[in-house]
Formats: C-alpha cells, structure tokens, sequence
C-alpha cells in the first residue's frame, strides 16, 4: 500500500489485483488499524479497475464485519474506488448501498484523478 500527500491530506492507495479476497481487504485494513501513524479521518483509494473479486458480495457476511472494523477504529473513513469493468462498477455500487453510517463515505470513479480530487477534499 502506498500513502499520498496532496494538499496536506494524507491519503493511502491500495492497487487489487485480479481474483483479491475478502481476506485481503481485512489484511489490507488490518495493517492500516495497526499502523502508529494511520490518521484517524481516514482516506483511501482502491484502484481495482478491471480486477473482479474472488467473491460475491451477497455472500459477504465478513464484508459486514470489516464495515463494523472499520467504524471502530477510525472517526471518518472516506474510501473511492476506481473502476473499469461493468462487473466491478456494479459489486463497487452494491458495496456502496450496504455502507449506512454516515462517517463511512464511498464513491465510485472512473478516473484516478477524479478520486483523488474528492479524496483530498
């Protein structure tokens, strides 16, 4: 994972490969709760473009957990994901509707650029 710095906002990006796992994402989590220096308005992009998940989120009972995880350990978290494929725009939008607190932001972009444009907003 490589962290950013863009108008005095830190902001980390994290590059899925193709076939990642919901036991990737809670690695990949697990090392930003763990991290000393991990702010804690957190601010992430996630670019999967065409890397399709090796899961279905409607069987993401853990995807539920790592949502809780999340709202724990950080105040805010503001996640954009970029993304290619109509498969992964769709699992990127259903992700989206089952996030409800209003500290957990998510959006969805086409654009690396345009993601890190609202990220550092």
């Amino acid at each position: 994972m490589e962290k950013i710095n863009i108008e005095g906002k830190e902001i980390f990006v994290q590059r899925e490969k193709p076939g990642f796992t919901q036991e990737d994402i809670g690695m990949q989590l697990g090392m930003l709760i763990a991290g000393p220096d991990t702010p804690k308005d957190l601010k992430l992009m996630v670019v999967a473009q065409d890397a399709a998940p090796a899961f279905d989120l409607n069987e993401a009972a853990n995807m539920d957990l790592i949502i809780q995880t999340v709202l724990e350990h950080f105040n805010t978290f503001k996640q954009a994901f970029v993304v290619t494929s109509p498969k992964n725009t769709a699992f990127t939008m259903a992700y989206k509707n089952k996030v409800k607190d209003p500290r957990f932001e998510v959006e969805v972009f086409y654009i690396e650029k345009a993601a890190l444009d609202w990220l550092s907003k």
